[in-house]
């Protein structure tokens, strides 16, 4: 049985519960996190979309896996977050990003800190850990993994490396697509990348540029490329070696797609 807390930079806790399949208990779970909530007075509910509610507002989301042996629990917590920036991510414009995946419900989110500013990523940690331990009354002392550990440990470091892989992460993305637009000095850039395996099938580009030759070129550069930035950049830069007078426009537009693809 293993739980484990992870913090990120915008304090947002991921909590994943890795447990073989015959001691897998979805609601259980549930209870663990809402009892350690309890624990530093916070009243918290469980949703029916599988959401940790305070106040009728979102602290927590939970996704789930099950696989013959075992199954997997992977939920979040918002400590502290930075909601201007979540808020970002969140709202996105509708013609940024269509994607063709599953849809996420939107729900009003809040901050632990807002019901208690003593938390932070420690006292969540030893709460959820009590009351994990509690659940399956045995006591076992915290194991903190870091990558030295991990190098020495053959198992969990297969699943680390294929979990640190790209085509892993990113690699069977579902179907999306990203449209994006701006203006450069030598022409408008509306620009459509149909996405699927995290690979560019189809890119539309409309364009009041002179240089035709340009746009057409840009195209086909990005057909096929992976959806990663330093592909892409690999590939347009490439296009330097048809014409030199492009320096300038791909090193924009470079420059501008490395700020909207993610």
């Amino acid at each position: 049985m293993v739980v484990a807390q992870y913090s990120t930079i915008w304090e947002i806790r991921i909590l994943p519960f890795y447990l073989p399949k015959q001691d897998y208990d979805q609601q259980a779970n549930f209870n663990i996190i809402i009892n350690a909530l309890k624990d530093l007075g916070i009243e918290a509910t469980c949703s029916g979309r599988n959401d940790i509610l305070v106040d009728n507002k979102k602290v927590s989301g939970s996704a789930f896996k099950h696989k013959i042996d075992r199954s997997f629990h992977h939920g979040t917590l918002l400590v502290n977050a930075n909601m201007t920036k979540l808020g970002d991510y969140l709202n996105p414009h509708p013609l940024k990003l269509a994607a063709k995946g599953i849809k996420s419900v939107r729900s009003r989110v809040a901050n632990l800190v807002e019901y208690n500013p003593n938390i932070d990523h420690q006292v969540i940690c030893e709460a959820i850990i009590k009351r994990f331990c509690q659940h399956h009354n045995q006591y076992v002392e915290a194991e903190i993994l870091d990558q030295e550990q991990l190098v020495t440990n053959s198992y969990l470091n297969k699943y680390y490396e294929m979990m640190a892989n790209w085509d892993w992460r990113f690699g069977k993305t579902p179907e999306f697509t990203h449209q994006m637009e701006t203006r450069f000095d030598w022409g408008i850039m509306d620009l459509r990348l149909d996405v699927k395996n995290a690979t560019i099938n189809d890119a539309i580009i409309f364009s009041d540029a002179l240089d035709i030759n340009l746009i057409e070129s840009i195209k086909e550069a990005l057909l096929g490329c992976s959806y990663q930035m330093d592909i892409i950049h690999k590939q347009l830069s490439l296009l330097l070696q048809k014409n030199s007078d492009w320096e300038k426009p791909i090193k924009e537009l470079v420059e501008w797609l490395g700020n909207e693809v993610y």
